[in-house]
């Protein structure tokens, strides 16, 4: 059974929540309080799932109750509900909640996302994983990105499309912003997967206000290990974005599709820097298990937590809202079941195995490209990603 928490001092918005136990139907069941002090009695007593709160409370602000929450209930998920449409404020929000919804809230698509986090059931019920993914307020920005950030949009001289590139040059930031723009607040009809278009979106003050409350990478200096695992990983990260959109655009794939390559290739590995950074001994050695023995890494990684980077990772972008061709391509880049078509899983493969500075862990697929027609393109995407 999953507990779910809702804390409104508003008796409408009190029935709403009553809505959610015949949408979501059996295996969860809905608590609804009106104060925090009430809901600070229930966490004592009952371990919840997810936690739902207003901004606005006349006791206590909704984000000091949602900080509080982190350390009495580190294992669930956050979400901040407000009537006050302020994109400063739903930034400052998302530093300690997961999401953001605007009021008046859409019951079905709170249903619809409490469903996809089921979709992941053998997270929910590993405690420890959980902790790991809900701690991750926010990905880690580096130093020399974020100093370049503050630069460009303290200059006059600076375009819009200036600042995208910087923020597609990193992880840490392109997540956080297409986790904002993304969050319901800002009343977006589909799911937005351009960091140009979030941009035009949320404006410049937003973006200062999110790169201000983001980790920047020196948090991790004393730590050597997990630093090299993420310096590594988001040099990597970003060669694969690259090449699975010059990839996508070779293939004439539209520009979504070719955006949704990006973005899945920059956040494919995000799963492998939560492990590293909260379970470091058991990382470094499943690290060591792949390098020595030869033993894929997603099997190593299951024999140690029970699930895999590419998993924990996908549950991490259905918790922030992104987009499911996001969430699909990073849970499934490294299998390729039921391809039939090119898609952004393709293009991540592609750019991984035969990028030039990649480590080649896994052969292409030759086989699978033979079958959908693309086995010829093989030569033709090695001189693509040449550069890259």
């Amino acid at each position: 059974m999953r507990n779910l928490l809702f804390v409104d001092d508003d008796a409408v918005m009190r029935r709403l929540y009553g809505q959610l136990s015949s949408i979501l139907g059996g295996g969860y069941k809905v608590h609804i309080t009106e104060s925090a002090k009430e809901a600070f009695g229930l966490m004592e007593k009952t371990k919840f799932d997810v936690i739902v709160s207003d901004l606005n409370m006349p006791e206590i602000a909704g984000i000091d109750f949602l900080r509080a929450a982190v350390g009495l209930q580190p294992g669930a998920a956050r979400i901040v509900v407000s009537a006050y449409m302020d994109h400063l404020k739903a930034a400052e929000a998302l530093n300690v909640a997961h999401r953001y919804f605007s009021k008046p809230v859409n019951i079905r698509e709170l249903g619809k996302l409490l469903n996809r986090l089921g979709h992941f059931h053998y997270l929910l019920n590993n405690d420890r994983v959980r902790q790991m993914i809900f701690k991750m307020g926010a990905l880690p920005v580096l130093p020399e990105v974020g100093r370049k950030l503050i630069q460009a949009m303290d200059s006059p001289y600076t375009q819009m499309s200036d600042i995208s590139e910087i923020v597609e040059g990193d992880p840490g930031l392109a997540s956080r912003l297409l986790h904002t723009v993304n969050s319901a607040h800002f009343g977006i009809a589909r799911k937005v997967v351009s960091c140009g278009e979030a941009l035009q979106i949320v404006g410049l003050e937003a973006l200062r206000s999110l790169a201000i409350g983001i980790e920047i990478f020196d948090f991790y200096e004393d730590r050597p290990f997990v630093q090299k695992v993420f310096q590594n990983l988001w040099a990597h990260s970003i060669r694969t974005a690259i090449g699975a959109r010059k990839i996508a655009q070779f293939e004439q794939q539209p520009a979504e599709l070719c955006n949704v390559a990006f973005i899945s290739g920059l956040l494919h590995d995000i799963g492998k820097l939560i492990l590293a950074s909260n379970a470091e001994w058991e990382y470094r050695v499943a690290m060591e298990l792949c390098e020595k023995s030869r033993v894929p890494l997603e099997q190593a990684e299951r024999g140690s937590f029970g699930c895999t980077h590419a998993e924990v990772g996908a549950y991490l972008l259905v918790l922030w809202g992104f987009p499911d061709q996001v969430v699909e391509a990073v849970e499934n880049h490294h299998r390729l079941a039921n391809v039939s078509t090119f898609t952004p899983p393709l293009a991540i493969h592609v750019a991984q195995c035969l990028g030039p500075l990649e480590k080649k862990e896994k052969e292409i697929k030759l086989g699978l490209l033979r079958e959908l027609g693309y086995d010829s393109h093989v030569t033709d995407w090695q001189r693509i990603l040449s550069g890259v």
